[in-house]
């Protein structure tokens, strides 16, 4: 439902590598909970461009890809700037506060809501409707994101088993299971 909205055949790699995608994505939330370099969010972002840029340009030569004549002009400057500015910088400064302020799970149901979002900019502007299966792939993730988010979602559940107190969102925003001593 969520990697095949549009019901059409999908071969089994792509789902396979937004599967691989969004696991990395969600791994590297965590582990950069963890992560004391010392230094400011911001430079750390900074950094992290900085080489990862790099290691896709190498990848790209080494591939032998060939810099598109058409990149550089004057039509292509605007939306390249809000990529680089608006959508990279200032987007991952906005989300690396929020991962520190607010934690892994909830910072991350900012990420599922930009299909939802593009999806009714779709709507209203280009007329085109999301289709049943598409509403119901977004409720389902919504569905998720109430139980990762709530206090003690075994019990919301009814999945709670025998030696297990409570699980709990904690402060910090990861999943908590105690269980009985």
């Amino acid at each position: 439902m969520i990697a095949n909205p549009g019901g059409s055949s999908v071969p089994l790699s792509g789902v396979l590598l937004v599967f691989v995608g969004v696991a990395l994505f969600a791994t590297g939330s965590v582990g950069l909970r963890a992560l004391d370099s010392g230094l400011p969010a911001a430079s750390l972002q900074g950094w992290a461009m900085l080489l990862g840029s790099t290691m896709l340009v190498g990848g790209a030569v080494l591939r032998g890809e060939a810099f598109p004549a058409g990149v550089v002009s004057g039509e292509s400057a605007l939306p390249f700037l809000y990529l680089v500015f608006g959508a990279a910088v200032v987007g991952f400064l906005i989300y690396f506060d929020l991962l520190s302020r607010i934690g892994p799970v909830r910072v991350n149901y900012v990420a599922y809501l930009e299909p939802v979002t593009a999806a009714m900019v779709a709507w209203a502007v280009l007329g085109r409707a999301p289709t049943t299966t598409t509403a119901a792939g977004f409720l389902l993730v919504a569905a998720g994101f109430a139980l990762a988010t709530t206090d003690d979602p075994l019990a919301r559940l009814g999945l709670r088993s025998e030696g297990i107190v409570q699980s709990d969102l904690s402060d910090n925003g990861s999943v908590e299971v105690h269980y009985a001593d």
